[in-house]
């Protein structure tokens, strides 16, 4: 085992391909890792062992870019649903457990971050053309475009490509998203 100042390896997880990102599931069981060959696989988090590899032979092989689950708190959810964004544009809902593909979205840009809204009510994207798009979750139609307006002398959206997107963890109207623009901006509004 390794040691590095505070940090101790406890479990290693070794994936197919390059890892691009990883994200816990809610209760914290479960790791999937977004691949640069297109794949995800999500791991046992204590374990280690290999719980599922999610890929789509309908898809071109593009990298994850982004995960998120989805919370499984509501009673009349199905469950065990991560979201995932690929550098194709494409964005897609999965069900874990079974391997499959539910719902996908084609972004016209490369997509490459994603986050759910606290109550899962709606999700955004964020990807290479300086917008966030935000789509209701159970639609999935685009409900609003947040995005700079003309004016290049005001700063009122991001300038560059966006790579990371979190919602406030109890106000569906805070988010907040990061770019090459070297801005962290915080986005509020009944639309977000």
């Amino acid at each position: 085992m390794n040691v590095l100042g505070c940090l101790h390896l406890q479990k290693e997880c070794t994936s197919s391909s390059e890892v691009m990102c990883c994200e816990f599931n809610k209760d914290g069981t479960m790791v999937a890792t977004g691949l640069s060959n297109g794949l995800i696989q999500v791991f046992h988090s204590t374990t280690g062992n290999l719980l599922y590899q999610l890929g789509d032979d309908t898809m071109p092989r593009y990298p994850v870019v982004s995960l998120r689950f989805k919370r499984d708190d509501d009673d009349n959810s199905v469950k065990n649903i991560l979201l995932a964004t690929y550098a194709s544009g494409t964005v897609c809902h999965w069900h874990v457990s079974t391997q499959t593909c539910i719902s996908k979205i084609r972004e016209s840009r490369q997509t490459l971050a994603v986050a759910f809204a606290p109550d899962c009510s709606t999700f955004t994207t964020a990807g290479t053309d300086r917008r966030l798009l935000v789509y209701d979750e159970v639609t999935l139609q685009l409900q609003a475009t947040l995005e700079a307006s003309i004016n290049t002398q005001v700063m009122d959206g991001h300038a560059s490509r966006v790579f990371s997107l979190k919602y406030h963890p109890t106000d569906p109207k805070l988010l907040i998203s990061g770019g090459w623009d070297d801005t962290v901006q915080v986005n509020i509004g009944p639309n977000v």
